[in-house]
């Protein structure tokens, strides 16, 4: 066939052309289309026409299993949403077992939360109302045996008390208002008592005084109550002006540095740290924690003082009484002119700085009752400070032999020695101690012995850290 006349030639042979055309048979295709543009079989489309439809079946089948309300899904199955809040079908469900109202079931003996919870409330509610009645019963028997009249709880916002009220006894229950109780005019009532404990306190509690009268003296009311468990009276006093005398019987709150109350005592450890800032310290655990504050003593014996260089008294002398009994270790004081000893103490820190007094132990051989004055002086030295400084002024206590042979003799304690030269902590103190000879009460003709004396000083410190 030629070229220019084949689509001719084929339409007379009854081929397909290219473009239009009409086939009046099957048309048998290799199999199913791989690319876009490719005739597609019978069964390629039967099938992609299949699979849609069953995904539109699933997915209202599963719609149906989340919202349907109206009746069972399929069988005896229901959706979600009808077993949460109800549906056809369903007796019960999410929402009755969560609110259903109290007292009604959900099923059988099964009811809601919220009946439960309502329940749980009211059991508590009433818990809470018999422990008020048992302590409003154990306040009103407390107040019978105390001699009081009608017991009353207060809680509304004003309360005005007449004398015929008198020996009643109140509580004081300030939950739900501010309470103000105004009391009746003293007048020539004198003696009126009434009672109040005060069970609340959320709001402010205050009573009134009548006109011109006087509360505790005061020309102002009564705030003063704000702790739970006070007990207060007030007592008609018919004075000029008329006054009422408050007084606090009891207090249960808690104690602070401005009001009375309960207070915990702490240890005898927790008061040695002395850390604690809540607690509060029995006279024992002081006692076992503190060394007191007060006059202290150091004993000073005759052995460990020297004669002063100048005008000294006799040197250390052993002084036996009797075989096997107490010897003394003494030094002896002349009757003829003034004699020294010098000793020296450097004071704890905790001593004050302060003025010191002094007792002498002395003895002699006389046998008569002459007396003796005995006289001490001091002056304080401090690091790098010349020792070479005079003593301060001297303080002369006086004594009386007491008409026997080697008695021992105890002066009175001495008025005030001031240390001279400015005591300060570290310092040394030197000490002279002398017999003063010019006293008019030193007129005893024999040596005056001296056994030792007492140094008595002041601390303001429980140690020396």
């Amino acid at each position: 066939m030629d070229d220019a006349n084949a689509a001719a030639q084929l339409t007379t042979l009854g081929a397909l052309p290219l473009a239009g055309g009409t086939m009046t048979g099957d048309l048998t295709l290799a199999g199913a289309p791989d690319s876009n543009l490719k005739a597609a079989t019978k069964l390629y489309v039967d099938n992609v026409a299949g699979s849609a439809t069953d995904a539109a079946t699933s997915a209202t089948l599963a719609g149906n299993y989340a919202n349907k309300v109206d009746g069972a899904v399929t069988g005896s199955e229901y959706s979600a949403k009808a077993y949460a809040i109800g549906g056809t079908g369903v007796a019960n469900n999410a929402k009755d077992y969560a609110t259903k109202a109290e007292d009604s079931a959900v099923t059988g003996s099964d009811y809601s939360a919220l009946h439960h919870a309502a329940k749980a409330s009211a059991s508590a509610t009433a818990a809470a109302s018999s422990a008020t009645a048992a302590s409003s019963s154990a306040t009103t028997a407390q107040a019978a045996a105390q001699g009081w009249g009608a017991v009353t709880t207060i809680t509304g916002a004003t309360t005005n008390l007449e004398t015929t009220d008198a020996r009643d006894y109140y509580l004081l229950d300030a939950s739900s208002n501010t309470i103000t109780i105004n009391l009746p005019a003293v007048g020539s009532s004198d003696g009126l008592l009434y009672g109040f404990q005060v069970s609340n306190v959320d709001n402010a509690i205050s009573i009134v005084r009548d006109g011109s009268d006087r509360i505790n003296g005061d020309a102002a009311n009564y705030s003063g109550l704000t702790t739970v468990g006070q007990v207060i009276h007030f007592i008609a006093d018919d004075a000029s002006p008329d006054n009422w005398l408050a007084t606090i019987i009891s207090q249960t709150g808690d104690a602070s540095a401005t009001a009375k109350g309960i207070v915990e005592l702490a240890t005898n450890a927790e008061t040695a740290t002395g850390s604690d800032t809540a607690r509060a310290v029995t006279p024992a655990a002081a006692a076992s924690a503190y060394v007191a504050q007060g006059t202290h003593t150091i004993w000073v014996p005759a052995a460990a003082m020297r004669p002063t260089s100048s005008n000294g008294c006799a040197a250390i002398t052993d002084v036996e009484t009797t075989a096997g009994r107490p010897d003394m270790q003494v030094l002896d004081f002349d009757p003829s002119a003034d004699e020294h000893a010098q000793f020296q103490i450097s004071f704890p820190k905790s001593w004050n700085e302060g003025t010191v007094t002094f007792a002498v132990y002395w003895t002699t051989t006389a046998t008569d009752t002459d007396g003796v004055a005995w006289g001490l002086q001091g002056v304080a030295v401090s690091d790098n400070d010349t020792i070479d400084v005079a003593y301060g002024t001297g303080v002369v206590v006086t004594d009386d032999a007491l008409g026997a042979a080697e008695d021992l003799m105890v002066t009175a304690t001495s008025g005030a020695v001031t240390i001279a030269g400015s005591p300060a902590v570290g310092d040394i103190c030197f000490f002279r101690i002398y017999r003063d000879v010019s006293d008019g009460n030193d007129d005893m003709a024999e040596d005056a012995r001296l056994i030792g004396c007492k140094i008595f000083y002041t601390v303001d410190a429980k140690d020396d850290s």
